[in-house]
């Protein structure tokens, strides 16, 4: 339709309408006009730098926009409409200095549908780009293919393009399918639609980055676009560095799809659109009398939003699932032991789920996995020092209002007087289905507990290690009793299938995956085990090991069952996604995925801090008590090459204490000192950081011998070279804040 006949469509729209949205997705008078006169981007469609652009599609959107009636139209319609979103950070620009009230930036919608960015390709870096010949020169992308093209000369043998030239679009998505990366408009700020799905699939964009794109959508950690200025010698550049360092491709592949996940889901984008509408709906405006029916028209848009309607038995559910494990302790970014700020902790996390129930409210869950009340002197303090106030380890879980808590083995170590006054002091369900009270023989915790989110029952099933007994005294959990862990899940999934029938069941262990202590029919991790054998589980989320994993386990039905471990000290969370269609009324499809987030660059929740500030200047006191002096620094690490002053310094008062003829002991970090000067209560902490106890044994001398060997064999390397390792390292742990790139714990 022409311009001027539309008008009347939109006065018919705008009379018989509460509210009229105008979309900003495209090409338009503001975006034209803004762009030629004051030229807020350095470089666009219509202008680099000062200088504006000549070539023929530049020409002829100009003198289609300005001063004519599709101008009139245009500016009529943003003048009346009663909101304007913007998809495009340049589109916002464009909008936002003329209509600062009303504006507001929604990205563009991404259905995420999995991806083979984790599937192992060509060895050859594969480049993908699309051409329209009759545009090539006005978006870019003759100057992109000429870069790509001379890359493919220099490099052959590394480098493979696909090129899809004026192609209807199924064919377009066809060949861009299993590429590395995709050259995308070069003279763009930010992604546009094509790339952006393309980056759903784990492909990398080549094109528009700039700060400004993650400014807008207030991303902080993640940049997953090569951006390259407009003119050849930056393609061919980045292209060039990406070709010799493939190795940077996995970790492009993975941001680009958190990226997606993060900002563009579509679903998350809807409840923008739904948001903002109810804003405006909160408004009183000219479009409010004789309204009969709400509708958001988007007007000179490249999609719609069609209004919400009341609960339907059609209808999709998103979930989002968060975990925190053996959190240690650290609850506030600063390291207490060594006195200095540190990454992580639950100040960093607050963050990211106050962000995450922004978008989704309470269809986010957020659990922990136990392991909480031990590790930094904030535990140590409230669990023996400051017995009166509220543990700050329940402070924690109910100020940042935790749906459910497991217990850990370093829970557990403390003690009854401890553990239990914790239990009492945390407001969501404590769980712990194969910790049995040996009096009743029933759970001494909840083994499930269910929750309902927006019609749907979900069962959250807690177990934990049955080791406890191989650790720590029986006094410290007399009474008690460790069942196996696969019985007692494969129990309590019977059970719940039965009584509860949830739609949805989530594990939440405090177990490793597999492996560790087996002795007595104890099994200390088991969680692979389950997910493999019981049948019922729709996601597991596990801990105890601080190696970070993401597994997928396919059970003996033939269900994939997504497990997730976030390693320890908070700096990485696991969060799932759990998309539930029903039609109906009935379940009919569950697509589940799950990543592991890194938070350490999320900001501070400075609300989080000045909440608990009274309690962090108590501990503060408390740590930096002066209680001596050493003459000499003292370091763990010389115990791992020779004699260490920092071991005998123990073995001395094992020895002084418990009045043995040898005292063994192991370091539990590798590079812990206590420096020369002051010694205060906080450096104490570095010689033994939990509550561990001394036992008195009667040994052979034979048994002393063997025990040396098997702690030797914990820990060096049997060298086959000069060039071999002296200590046992391995690859997998170098993540992992706890074994530090050693093999074994510490």
């Amino acid at each position: 339709l022409k311009a001027e006949r539309i008008r009347p469509f939109y006065n018919f729209l705008s009379r018989n309408n509460r509210r009229i949205v105008l979309g900003a997705f495209g090409m338009d008078y503001y975006w034209v006009s803004t762009c030629i006169n004051e030229k807020p981007l350095q470089y666009s469609d219509f202008n680099i730098g000062d200088e504006l652009r000549t070539d023929k599609n530049a020409l002829t959107e100009r003198a289609d926009w300005l001063g004519t009636e599709k101008e009139r139209l245009n500016r009529y319609i943003a003048d009346d409409c009663d909101g304007i979103v913007t998809g495009l950070y340049e589109y916002d620009v464009c909008y936002r200095p003329h209509f600062p009230e009303k504006t507001e930036f929604i990205p563009y919608p991404i259905e995420l549908k999995g991806s083979d960015a984790d599937k192992k390709g060509s060895e050859k870096v594969r480049l993908f780009i699309g051409i329209n010949r009759e545009r090539s020169e006005y978006k870019g992308t003759d100057i992109m293919l000429r870069a790509v093209q001379d890359i493919v000369k220099k490099y052959p043998e590394k480098v493979e393009l696909k090129i899809a030239e004026s192609v209807p679009f199924a064919e377009y998505r066809h060949l861009m399918d299993n590429s590395d990366a995709i050259l995308d408009q070069l003279y763009a700020y930010t992604p546009s639609m094509n790339p952006l799905e393309a980056m759903s699939k784990g492909i990398i964009c080549v094109g528009g980055g700039e700060p400004e794109n993650y400014e807008i959508i207030g991303e902080t950690e993640l940049r997953p676009i090569i951006n390259v200025e407009p003119n050849y010698e930056s393609v061919f550049h980045e292209l060039e560095q990406l070709v010799l360092h493939p190795e940077r491709i996995p970790e492009l592949k993975r941001q680009s799809i958190e990226y997606i996940r993060r900002h563009h889901d579509h679903l998350k984008v809807a409840r923008q659109y739904e948001k903002f509408y109810e804003k405006l709906l909160n408004t009183t405006n000219h479009h409010q009398k004789n309204m009969k029916k709400t509708t958001i028209a988007c007007l000179l848009a490249l999609f719609s939003i069609m209004p919400m309607t009341a609960k339907q038995k059609n209808r999709t559910v998103t979930l989002r699932i968060v975990e925190t494990s053996d959190v240690h302790g650290m609850f506030f970014p600063y390291d207490f032991i060594n006195r200095k700020p540190k990454r992580g902790s639950l100040a960093r996390v607050s963050t990211y789920v106050n962000r995450l129930r922004e978008e989704h409210g309470d269809r986010v869950i957020l659990l922990d996995n136990g392991d909480i009340l031990q590790g930094q002197p904030t535990c140590y303090y409230y669990n023996f020092i400051n017995t009166q106030a509220t543990n700050i380890a329940a402070d924690v879980i109910n100020y940042l209002k935790y749906d459910a808590q497991t217990v850990g083995n370093h829970d557990i170590e403390p003690g009854h007087a401890v553990y239990d006054k914790w239990i009492s002091e945390v407001k969501c369900p404590v769980l712990g289905g194969n910790v049995i009270d040996t009096r009743t023989n029933l759970p001494y915790l909840k083994p499930y507990t269910i929750l309902q989110r927006d019609g749907l029952k979900i069962a959250i099933i807690g177990l934990l290690t049955p080791a406890i007994p191989n650790w720590l005294t029986e006094n410290l959990w007399s009474g008690l009793r460790f069942d196996d862990m696969v019985e007692t899940a494969r129990h309590w999934m019977n059970y719940l299938q039965e009584n509860e029938r949830p739609d949805v069941v989530i594990g939440l262990f405090h177990s490793g995956k597999d492996g560790g202590i087996i002795t007595n029919g104890i099994e200390e991790d088991a969680t692979l085990r389950i997910a493999h054998e019981i049948p019922g589980f729709d996601l597991i989320l596990y801990g105890h090991d601080p190696t970070r994993h993401k597994e997928t386990v396919t059970n003996v039905e033939g269900k994939s069952i997504i497990c997730l471990n976030p390693g320890n000290n908070a700096t990485v969370l696991a969060d799932a996604t759990i998309e539930i269609n029903l039609k109906k009324g009935k379940i009919v499809e569950k697509k589940i995925e799950g990543y592991l987030v890194d938070v350490t660059g999320e900001d501070i929740d400075e609300t989080y801090l000045a909440h608990f500030q009274p309690q962090i200047d108590e501990i503060n006191k408390f740590i930096n008590r002066e209680i001596g002096q050493f003459k000499r620094t003292i370091h763990v690490r010389d115990s791992y090459f020779g004699n260490s002053a920092f071991n005998d310094f123990i073995q001395n008062l094992q020895l002084q204490i418990t009045g043995a003829d040898i005292a063994f002991n192991a370091p539990l970090s590798f590079d812990a000192a206590i420096y020369e000067g002051s010694v205060r209560v906080s450096d104490m902490f570095n010689l033994y950081k939990y509550e561990n106890q001394l036992y008195v044994m009667r040994l052979t001398g034979e048994e002393i011998r063997r025990h040396l060997e098997m702690s030797y064999d914990q820990w060096v390397n049997t060298m086959q070279s000069p060039d071999d390792h002296l200590l046992l390292l391995t690859e997998k742990t170098i993540g992992d804040q706890q074994r530090l790139g050693f093999k074994n714990l510490f």
